[in-house]
This record gives C-alpha cells, structure tokens and sequence, in this order.
C-alpha cells in the first residue's frame, strides 16, 4: 500500500514546479513586470525580493538561492544597476566579495509589485469557493510542513 502512494508522489512531484512557475510566472508576475517595467523579468523581481529580505546578500548568496550561474547572475545585476534598482557594494574585509544592496528605487519597486502581485493573486484565489479555498489551504500547509521534513 505504501509503495503505490510513494510510486503516485513520484509521479506528481515533477509537474508540480512546471505548474506552479508556467502559470504563476505568466498570468501573477509578468504581466504586473512587463505593466511596470519592460526590461524587468521575474528572475529579476526574485533577485530584488531575495536582496530585500536578505539586506546586502552576497552575489553568490543569490547565485545560490536562484539556481543562476554567477555569468548571469553578473547580467542580470548589470541590469538591475542599469533600471537603477540596485548598487553593488564591495565588502571591506574581503574585496572579493560583493554585496548587492536595493537603492530606494528597487525597494519602491519591490514593495509596488508586491502589491499588485498580491492583489492579482486575490483575484485569482477570489475565483475558488469557500469550500475549494479552505481545501487549498489545508492542502499547502500540509505541503510545506510535509516538505520541510524532507529537506
């Protein structure tokens, strides 16, 4: 009996990030990205997300976290540096690192487009009934505290 519930997860764990991000990223976060800023991608919106919640994140530290090489994690925070988003800042104890700080404009931007990231994820949710909303909640806390054991 246990076998065949581990063979069903199995099968259903790799289409879930397939799911989440392909949905998520083009009908929550692109489109508030593209409305907002034309240059801007969601790889973009993590990288500033992570650095808010960070504080002065190393470039590796977000390498890490968003699974991007250091390659283009550099264009990427060229990017950022360009829109005017974020500085780099070199650390004074080791010249070879570097952080990576929001300038007031990407903290501006970060908490607008968490705003409209919010309330379009409102919207989304608003479609469900209460029924389906308190199943998908039960669903998700179950998902995160089951998956939190695993890793």
């Amino acid at each position: 009996m246990k076998s065949s519930y581990i063979e069903e997860i199995i099968e259903i764990m790799p289409s879930l990030p397939r799911i989440l991000r392909l949905n998520l990223e083009r009908d929550v976060f692109k489109s508030p990205l593209q409305s907002f800023h034309k240059g801007l991608a969601p790889h973009h919106m993590a990288i500033m997300k992570f650095v808010q919640i960070e504080g002065r994140p190393y470039v590796g530290d977000i390498c890490e976290f968003s699974r991007i090489s250091k390659a283009q994690m550099t264009n990427s925070i060229d990017k950022l540096i360009t829109l005017g988003m974020v500085i780099r800042e070199p650390d004074l104890h080791d010249r070879r690192k570097i952080s990576i700080i929001l300038t007031e404009k990407g903290k501006n931007a970060v908490d607008n487009l968490d705003a409209i990231i919010h309330e379009r994820m409102r919207e989304k949710l608003s479609q469900l009934s209460d029924d389906e909303l308190m199943k998908l909640a039960e669903v998700l806390k179950y998902l995160v505290t089951t998956l939190e054991k695993l890793i």
